[in-house]
């Protein structure tokens, strides 16, 4: 998924290297792509505010050791919510967890090496509050 400061970023650096190739001016360019990549980031804020968030759903067989990993490595908490399925009405464990940006790479590693069958559900949250609670 590519958001909307992204595409900028993209399309001004492709008129960046289109000036340079054709004024041949490097400097010129490159104060652009600093000034281009400070508002692609005042772009973020803006659009998904300052506490956004990302909120992960896993729900596994082995959602205890992925639970405590989670806590122990990277440092959030975890919620445990009984979770049923429709088709096979069998009961599990849903993991809910609330992370900053930074950190989905590392927990979809995590899950992966605990359980390659895990089905996990990252989405993003607009503002995340509560006491306490920090994504940094």
């Amino acid at each position: 998924k590519v958001n909307l400061s992204e595409m900028i970023f993209v399309v001004d650096v492709i008129i960046i290297i289109l000036f340079i190739l054709v004024f041949k001016n490097i400097d010129y360019g490159l104060y652009s792509v600093i000034a281009i990549f400070i508002s692609t980031k005042v772009i973020d804020i803006i659009i998904e505010g300052v506490n956004y968030a990302t909120l992960v759903n896993i729900i596994s067989d082995k959602n205890d050791q992925i639970g405590e990993a989670i806590m122990q490595k990277i440092g959030r908490g975890v919620t445990m919510i009984e979770a049923q399925g429709f088709y096979t009405k069998s009961k599990k464990k849903m993991i809910h967890c609330v992370l900053g940006r930074r950190q989905i790479q590392e927990i979809k590693s995590l899950v992966k090496q605990i359980d390659e069958n895990a089905f996990v559900i990252i989405s993003n949250a607009k503002e995340v509050l509560g006491k306490g609670f920090s994504i940094n």
